[in-house]
């Protein structure tokens, strides 16, 4: 059995084709007919809606988690709620432990790929610095030909090394040592177009 449908033509659709009448066309039965051109305007309609539904359904969800709270406080249930958020701690502190063991085998691991002279002076920087200067060390010390930072004094720092354990200290702030980096960084592309 087939399911007979009516297409008409992109254009004409308050003109009846040539010929009189509209042009049937059959469908299996059970086979959805999909529009291949989708308006923009019409998706983007859709997708809106779409979010839209989707941050109600999160809100109701929420809302019923607090109403579910309260109601259980209500009726003095404090326990239940009590192991509920115990649970719920238990799983931050699990993810917060996994987090913090992966932040000092990285800090380890980037430690270990500076001189054992300057480990020391780099044991308490934050993750963030520590990546931050390797990955200025290892660039500089592939873009220069040889393993020396550029002539020149920047800044009052012979080297971004320096500088760095002068942030460190706090001798230095967070934008000038963004600076003095900039310096070297460009002094380094410099030398190494020459």
């Amino acid at each position: 059995m087939t399911d007979e449908l009516t297409v008409i033509p992109a254009g004409n659709e308050g003109t009846p084709p040539a010929g009189g009448g509209e042009i049937p066309v059959t469908q299996p039965e059970g086979d959805p007919v999909i529009p291949s051109n989708i308006p923009y305007s019409r998706f983007k309609e859709i997708l809106d809606a779409k979010k839209t539904l989707e941050a109600k359904v999160l809100k109701i969800e929420d809302d019923q988690k607090k109403a579910r709270q309260a109601d259980l406080e209500k009726k003095g249930e404090y326990k239940k709620l009590l192991e509920e958020q115990t649970s719920l701690l238990e799983s931050y502190k699990s993810k917060a432990d996994q987090y913090d063991a992966y932040q000092e085998s990285r800090k380890t691991e980037l430690l270990e790929k500076l001189p054992e002279g300057k480990r020391e002076k780099f044991q308490n920087a934050s993750l963030e610095l520590l990546e931050e200067t390797i990955s200025l060390i290892v660039d500089n010390s592939k873009s220069l030909p040889t393993n020396q930072a550029p002539a020149g004094v920047f800044s009052g720092y012979k080297s971004l090394t320096e500088a760095t354990e002068a942030k460190l200290k706090g001798e230095i702030t967070d934008e000038q040592f963004g600076q003095i980096r900039s310096q070297f960084i460009h002094a380094a592309h410099a030398s190494h177009n020459r």
